[in-house]
């Protein structure tokens, strides 16, 4: 075996990591230079992680090594391919959705403690948790939704977008912008049918069949004035949540994208338009997996995480926050 496969074998046995010190130790490779020179060279390759922590060997704080792809022969395959056999290389989209599945993973096996990571690192607050937690006691008290469609809580969804980031100033800023109150009125109004026949769904209770799809896709589709810039998905998403909160979940592209290691595409045609609403599928269906997998329901609360898919959408913003690099960019 050479260096490299030693230290990946070591690895594999310290799910929480090590410091490029300890794992000299373990592999009994010297100098340490070479440990640290290999291990940048497989981060590079994105076949491990190197994030400054506690090192659970030494309880010194340093860099730690934690594997990302979760099977060593697959790890081997990508990080060392035979030029001879190019059945032991796999594609950059093979090796993009394994390395989803490890943070799927890892996400579902410590939802809870993403999540009071998500509390306790107080991640959003000011007007953004303000109103949010008007339209969560609004939904709450009227399950019929009697006054959803009227122009008080309209208004009251117009404000949290904005305060959710979904506005931005200035006619040279080239982020996202709303359109005038006008307009997105009348497209949430023109669509409350399409609402009210999806309001009793949940997603952690739902079959996701092909006539489901095509309801949320026909809803997403008429969504399209909310906004006067071009990408619809992240103001779409999070509309949907407000208004049916147990079935779709916010996404952006600081946390939801940036896990999930997708890219929401700049849209000039209908093609794609099409591309960003299979990117929402795809997105759906991962979080439908999710909470099909663990009983997110434990983890409900009033404020916070009212609602199953928010339960997600906080853990993500937790793990993003604590096990990735800082959010790429703002919506």
């Amino acid at each position: 075996m050479t260096n490299k496969e030693y230290i990946l074998e070591a690895l594999e046995n310290k799910p929480n990591g090590i410091c490029d010190d300890c794992l000299s130790v373990e592999t009994n490779i010297q100098p340490r230079q070479q440990v640290n020179q290999i291990c940048n060279k497989l981060l590079s390759a994105k076949v491990i992680s190197r994030q400054e922590d506690l090192c659970p060997n030494c309880k010194s704080l340093k860099f730690l090594n934690a594997i990302v792809l979760p099977v060593k022969e697959i790890v081997r395959r990508n990080a060392f391919p035979k030029s001879n056999n190019t059945e032991l290389t796999m594609s950059s989209k093979d090796i993009k959705n394994e390395y989803v599945k490890v943070r799927v993973n890892k996400l579902v096996a410590n939802l809870g403690g993403y999540i009071d990571y998500f509390k306790t690192d107080n991640t959003f607050s000011g007007p953004s948790d303000y109103f949010y937690g008007r339209i969560v006691s609004t939904i709450k008290d009227d399950p019929e939704y009697d006054t959803i469609f009227k122009d008080d809580f309209i208004e009251l969804l117009y404000a949290t977008l904005a305060s959710w980031g979904m506005h931005r100033m200035g006619p040279d800023n080239k982020g996202a912008k709303m359109n005038e109150f006008k307009p997105f009125k009348d497209c949430i109004m023109s669509n409350k049918d399409k609402f009210m026949a999806l309001k009793s769904f949940e997603l952690n209770k739902i079959e996701l069949n092909e006539k489901l799809k095509h309801e949320i896709e026909d809803l997403y589709r008429s969504l399209v004035l909310l906004m006067k810039s071009n990408s619809k998905l992240v103001a779409t998403s999070k509309i949907m949540h407000f208004i049916l909160p147990k079935l779709v979940a916010p996404m952006d592209r600081q946390y939801t994208m940036q896990f999930f290691d997708k890219k929401i595409p700049t849209v000039k045609s209908s093609e794609d338009f099409q591309e960003e609403i299979e990117l929402f599928h795809y997105i759906f269906a991962e979080m439908h997996a999710i909470c099909r997998s663990i009983d997110c329901n434990k983890f409900l609360d009033k404020e916070i995480s009212p609602s199953v898919p928010k339960v997600i959408d906080n853990a993500i913003v937790g793990f993003v926050r604590k096990e990735l690099s800082r959010p790429r960019i703002s919506d």
